[in-house]
């Protein structure tokens, strides 16, 4: 599967998108908000059979996500 890295908010990340930022890249299927009790941080979580991962980053950050690939 390919797709489009696009620069987004990390507040407009979603379950299922694909992200990357700071070198690690993960599949987001849970978010956690606020994060360690601060409104000010969430972190985006990736627990799947592939890998277990958690990223966490300001609510101001921004990160790449992974465009929906084109239908031909």
């Amino acid at each position: 599967m390919s797709g489009d890295w696009q620069t987004v908010d990390a507040t407009s990340i979603r379950l299922g998108d694909r992200i990357r930022a700071h070198g690690l890249e993960l599949t987001v299927t849970r978010i956690d908000s606020p994060f360690m009790g601060s409104e000010d941080f969430l972190a985006f979580v990736e627990d799947s059979d592939a890998q277990w991962l958690k990223l966490p980053v300001p609510i101001e950050a921004t990160l790449e996500r992974c465009g929906r690939p084109t239908r031909r």
